[in-house]
């Protein structure tokens, strides 16, 4: 099944996974549930490399590393003539390679690259050459980096578990969370911490989009940097804030009497505060902050829970 995804860069419909896996059928897939789902995509970057007349099945042969590679330079390649010219110098370094590489991401990654590309076990000939020039790879993104799939796909190879299992065993606490949990003085640009969620940007002028990638959408692009800037300001000026509460927009779609419903409970909870301000103003406490309002309401609680029991016993 495998081999049948890493040869096919269309859509490879759930019938044939399941010939090829020998089931007995498509139903065994659980997306195929999915009216939406059709099949999966295959893998798009293996099927054109291990073509014939480019690298052939010796891609299989190829470390991970190396694979992500020969694949950075074609991506990042503008010209197809220093592209063949780079891939004929293989395994060695060339002025053409350095000239594909040098706006690829930061100097880490440039060194990582350059350096799987030297023990490239490949010599390509003047015809291959031309073949893997003319490849026109898909712009597109992974979910999760380098770093982390080197860790678990290993899991996966080794035995037949489940993602979230192999994730934690790669050594995450859970498959949604591949943060470090290092906190920060400042909001750091957003790409840093929504991995997965970005678009790689390496030709961007920004350093952060270079790094990071960012997303695609302008909107939110804009808009997550202006929430940086204004919470970096607020901060800078004031301190750390005690809390940060954040208002979305999903009952936008709401019905006419869901949308009555939400005001009305609104309208509620504003006058429910509005009392336990004034009674605590009485007690000199300060109200512009919730966690005096909240200690208000469970006390009133806990009168009221004493209250009953009292009368239940009577």
């Amino acid at each position: 099944m495998l081999d049948t995804l890493s040869h096919d860069p269309g859509l490879v419909t759930f019938s044939a996974l399941a010939k090829a896996a020998g089931l007995r059928n498509s139903k065994e897939f659980n997306f195929s549930r999915d009216e939406k789902r059709k099949g999966f995509r295959g893998d798009a970057v293996a099927a054109r490399f291990s073509a014939t007349n480019a690298i052939g099945d010796r891609w299989q042969t190829l470390t991970p590393e190396q694979q992500y590679a020969i694949a950075v330079l074609v991506e990042q390649a503008e010209q197809a003539e220093t592209l063949e010219a780079a891939l004929l110098a293989l395994p060695g370094q060339s002025n053409a390679s350095d000239e594909i590489l040098k706006g690829t991401f930061d100097e880490s990654e440039r060194h990582f690259i350059s350096d799987a590309l030297r023990t490239f076990p490949i010599k390509f000939d003047a015809t291959q050459a031309r073949t893997i020039a003319s490849f026109n790879l898909p712009d597109d993104y992974g979910s999760l980096s380098l770093k982390a799939l080197s860790k678990i796909v290993p899991e996966l190879e080794r035995d037949v578990i489940n993602y979230d299992e192999a994730v934690r065993r790669a050594g995450y606490q859970h498959h949604s969370r591949f943060y470090t949990g290092e906190i920060f003085k400042q909001l750091p640009y957003y790409g840093k911490l929504l991995v997965g969620y970005t678009s790689p940007q390496p030709t961007a002028r920004d350093d952060d989009e270079r790094r990071f990638g960012k997303i695609p959408n302008p909107t939110v692009h804009i808009g997550l940097n202006q929430v940086r800037q204004l919470v970096n300001a607020l901060i800078k000026r004031y301190g750390h804030p005690y809390q940060i509460i954040i208002e979305l927009t999903r009952e936008f779609g709401a019905s006419g009497d869901r949308r009555r419903e939400i005001s009305k409970r609104q309208a509620e909870a504003q006058h429910r505060n509005e009392r336990y301000d004034e009674e605590l103003t009485k007690l000199g406490v300060r109200v512009n902050r919730e966690p005096p309002r909240v200690s208000w309401r469970l006390f009133g609680l806990s009168h009221a829970a004493i209250a009953t029991g009292l009368a239940r016993c009577r």
